[in-house]
């Protein structure tokens, strides 16, 4: 079972998440059945306790970016209505393809620059054009590996 790391609570907190919330995730999964996603339970799960939510966290290259003066901070989030409208079809396909299962699209990383999917098992993966790459195999798992700039691997 996966285990939260203290940075991972620490900021998910500072968002304004706690264990126990529940939201209603109908305005998500609505724009996303609307767009064709294929929005499983696990889906469904995962936006009730993370949707809405927007968290800074401390960038990969904070130290390399301090010492030129740049941005030192990184957000995720979890508003995937904003982006399914956008986001083309035959690209998420492809996805589907490369993994061998469906997804359905759960929120951005990276400042808006990646996409974060999730299988219907709970998986969780980040894309870029036709980068993808598995970011963990369940929520606190994938949310751990963000927050905690831990290595990704990339589906071929």
């Amino acid at each position: 079972m996966a285990v939260w790391s203290e940075y991972t609570l620490e900021v998910l907190k500072a968002a304004g998440w706690y264990p126990e919330r529940r939201i209603d995730p109908e305005p998500f999964i609505s724009v996303l059945r609307e767009e064709g996603y294929e929005v499983s339970s696990a889906v469904v799960e995962f936006l009730s306790r993370f949707g809405g939510l927007t968290v800074t966290h401390r960038h990969q290259a904070a130290d390399f970016a301090a010492s030129r003066g740049w941005c030192t901070e990184d957000q995720f989030e979890f508003y995937a209505s904003r982006l399914a409208t956008h986001f083309p079809s035959d690209i998420r396909r492809d996805y589907e393809r490369r993994i061998g299962r469906p997804v359905c699209l759960v929120g951005s990383c990276c400042g808006k620059r990646m996409l974060l999917f999730m299988s219907d098992d709970g998986a969780v993966y980040e894309s870029y054009d036709d980068i993808l790459n598995v970011v963990g195999r369940n929520a606190i798992e994938s949310l751990n590996t963000i927050c905690n700039n831990a290595p990704r691997a990339a589906v071929p």
